[in-house]
């Protein structure tokens, strides 16, 4: 018997294939880039990770060559770059982000805006508000609604003798403070209402979508048990 070798195929299931190399390749340059191997894989992806500082990095398996996930105090940010490319947005990331102002402090910005002249008061009255030490009894600064927009009165002796007046009334850190609070008020209940109106939105379209449902159903169920009535009417079913 003869044996043709060239009619003779193999294939090993341990030889490296140019994703294996390509794979080695991008893990060569994570490495050269700081990041360090934790000897583990995904639980879900089944890719070696990599750690640079408090971010981990994994190939995405799902898709293109070159895409990667960031991990970032347990969120996932999916990237697209080469591995230099991916270590500059994990740095990125990294990065302590912004505190957003708070109600009180997006006032007295818009307050300094509208009197650059007081910065250093709306200052001073800001901080009273958030280190919650504005004592408006103290000096008995007092919000009277009268006139368009409203006056603040205060018997401080910087009210009396340096303070100037805006539309507001008397300008000094207690009026100010005062002025910073109460609008802080107002936006906690405008924010309030406006998440009861979502609620009741909410609820009452889901209301409608199941009124409708069931409306539509009965309107079937009347149709089925008419339908023999209409069949008789019609001359059908009596042949």
């Amino acid at each position: 018997m003869s044996l043709n070798l060239s009619q003779v195929g193999y294939s090993s299931k341990f030889s490296p294939t140019g994703d294996a190399f390509a794979q080695n390749d991008l893990y060569k340059a994570l490495k050269a880039l700081g990041w360090a191997s934790l000897d583990k894989v995904h639980p879900l992806d089944r890719v070696s990770l990599f750690q640079l500082d408090a971010a981990t990095i994994r190939r995405d398996r799902n898709a293109a060559p070159g895409a990667w996930v960031i991990e970032v105090d347990g969120q996932d940010h999916p990237f697209t770059g080469d591995a230099a490319e991916a270590t500059a947005e994990a740095q990125r990331l990294q990065e302590p982000q912004p505190k957003p102002l708070s109600s009180a402090a997006e006032i007295a910005q818009f307050l300094t805006g509208e009197f650059p002249e007081l910065a250093t008061r709306i200052a001073a009255a800001l901080e009273l508000v958030e280190a919650g030490k504005l004592d408006l009894a103290k000096y008995q600064t007092e919000w009277d609604n009268a006139g368009f927009y409203g006056c603040w009165s205060c018997s401080c002796p910087d009210a009396h003798y340096h303070s100037p007046r805006t539309r507001y009334g008397i300008s000094c850190k207690h009026s100010l403070g005062g002025l910073i609070q109460q609008w802080v008020s107002q936006e906690k209940r405008l924010t309030a209402y406006r998440r009861l109106e979502d609620k009741l939105d909410a609820d009452r379209a889901r209301r409608l979508a199941t009124q409708g449902s069931y409306d539509a159903a009965l309107k079937q169920d009347r149709i089925n048990r008419k339908a023999a009535h209409y069949a008789q009417h019609n001359g059908i079913g009596h042949r």
